[in-house]
């Protein structure tokens, strides 16, 4: 295994894909803290708002919460551009802003909206403008399985290494969170951990008040309670697979 702050200087480029407003941080924010505190070039892109997640502590929109904390926690990380799949520098050229709608979990009524699964193609071509124009050595998300198998989760991660394969650049790797919080399942041993800047990635979950309550920090661990009441453990360690 490497340690991957060695890995980069400050000409690189990352972009960093996540599913839903506090995936990007729970899986990868470390790992984002410490490329942008080294000067990499960090880019963010979420595909959905969130907006059928649950709320804890707060009254208002689901989704313009979510927009809100994701927008602290992105300036939190250092990240340098951030949008959401569908507009800004993550839509096909020439085309209206489109909004792709969370799925919510397994057991929500099927949605009749632009999801990921319903606009697959319309995703990776939205993915494939943005990894042109950005030009990214590295291109980071969830993995085959999506962590605890969120079907969003899972299709974001198709939709990227589909656009990634299309884009064809032999310089750009491919990288999939190999553990994630809330019993991740794991696709293997992982190539590159990072373990720095873990204040930094809590001071970007504690912008998701709607999201989490910390309950206890020590230097290489947070406990948090979510939503639906559930205590899990968030370590310092992240840990990542090149897949491509």
């Amino acid at each position: 295994m490497v340690y991957v702050a060695s890995l980069f200087t400050c000409e690189s480029r990352a972009l960093f894909v996540a599913a839903h407003p506090d995936d990007e941080t729970l899986m990868s924010g470390g790992l984002m803290a410490t490329l942008a505190d080294r000067g990499v070039d960090v880019s963010l892109i979420c595909a959905t708002r969130g907006e059928q997640g649950s709320i804890f502590g707060e009254t208002g929109d689901v989704s313009s919460v979510r927009v809100s904390e994701i927008g602290c926690a992105a300036q939190a990380l250092g990240v340098r551009r951030f949008c959401f799949l569908g507009e800004g520098f993550a839509k096909r050229a020439n085309l209206p802003d489109r909004f792709y709608e969370d799925s919510g979990l397994q057991d929500a009524p099927s949605h009749t909206g632009r999801t990921l699964l319903s606009s697959f193609l319309e995703a990776v071509d939205d993915l494939m403008h943005a990894i042109t124009e950005l030009r990214p050595q590295i291109v980071v998300t969830h993995n085959q399985y999506g962590g605890y198998g969120h079907r969003d989760h899972v299709a974001v991660h198709n939709a990227v290494r589909q656009a990634v394969r299309n884009v064809a650049n032999a310089d750009m790797s491919l990288w999939v969170a190999s553990t994630e919080p809330y019993g991740g399942q794991s696709d293997g041993q992982p190539d590159f951990v990072c373990d720095s800047m873990f204040l930094v990635k809590l001071a970007a979950l504690r912008c998701y008040k709607s999201q989490f309550r910390i309950l206890h920090t020590n230097s290489k661990r947070a406990k948090i309670q979510v939503v639906s009441g559930e205590g899990y453990s968030v370590p310092d360690l992240e840990a990542y697979r090149c897949i491509a």
